[in-house]
Formats: structure tokens, sequence, C-alpha cells
């Protein structure tokens, strides 16, 4: 079931279905590959309210992104270096020259900084051990009030230690 399905669902649900669905709904909202502002009116649409560790996670899953961006951006340096290999190979040095450069470019300027890595192995720490926390709460073992308190106290240790940082 799509997210925009949830929701329709979630929104013609009487009360007591509306109180099985939410945590499926808002896990539908929140995964989608929608950009996070049509996630937000979903949200609001349906009166759930958003995890408090939303903004932690869409900034990790920013992070995570550029990560990959980095990677496929490494494997295209890397294939353009094979071909300035074969170029020069063949002969052509003006061309190998400049596919080597190319490649060169492409992933210096691909790379995340320092800054980005230590934020991103941060934020994946907390987010381990939020969704710990989350699974006590699932499982019965730490009630709701006391889990969303250790999760507030985890954002904000993340928050100090990352304006720290900077």
């Amino acid at each position: 079931m799509q997210a925009e399905d949830a929701v329709r669902i979630y929104t013609l649900a009487t009360p007591d279905e509306r109180q099985k669905l939410e945590k499926e709904v808002r896990d539908k909202i929140l995964t989608s590959d929608k950009p996070a502002a049509r996630q937000d009116e979903w949200l609001a649409q349906t009166g759930i309210a958003p995890p408090i560790e939303l903004p932690l996670d869409r900034e990790l899953h920013a992070l995570n992104q550029g990560g990959r961006d980095e990677a496929d951006a490494r494997r295209q340096g890397q294939s353009l270096m094979r071909q300035s290999a074969a170029a020069s190979g063949a002969g052509d040095k003006d061309k190998a020259i400049l596919l080597r450069q190319q490649a060169i470019d492409l992933m210096k300027e691909s790379r995340q900084d320092a800054v980005d890595a230590a934020r991103r192995r941060r934020l994946e720490a907390a987010h381990q051990a939020i969704g710990r926390i989350r699974r006590q709460i699932e499982e019965g073992s730490v009630d709701r009030d006391t889990g969303e308190g250790q999760i507030r106290r985890i954002l904000g240790e993340v928050s100090a230690g990352l304006r720290m940082a900077a």
C-alpha cells in the first residue's frame, strides 16, 4: 500500500480503526519517497504526531545520500581513470590527460568533508540508540513516557555535541 492510499484509508477510518492504524500509516508516510514537505502535509492532514527524532532522521538521511553520491562519483571516477589508461595505451596522450583530470575533479568535488563524516557518525550512533529505545517501548519493557524522555535526552546531547563541533 502506498502512503497516499494509507492516508486516504486513515482519514475515512473510525476512531477505533485509526488507533490501530496510526503506527502503520505513520511508517508508510515517513518511509515514502515523497519530499519532507509532502510527508509533513500528510501528518498534519491525518493528525498523526511525527516521532520526536524526525529532524535527526531526516538529517541523517541527507548525509547518507551524500555518502551514496560520493560512492557513485568514485565509481564514475574509476571508470574515467580506466578510459584514461586505455586512451594512453592507444597513444592519445591529450585525451588521457583530459580524462584523468576529469576523474580527479569528479572525485574531489564529491568527497564529503570531515565535518559531515563526523556528524554522520554521531547521528548514526544516536539513531541506533533511539531505535533500541523504540523497540523497548514496543516490547513493553520501557513505558512510553520514560522512553520518550530518554529519546529527548539523546537528542539534546546530539544537538549540543553538534553545536560544539561546528
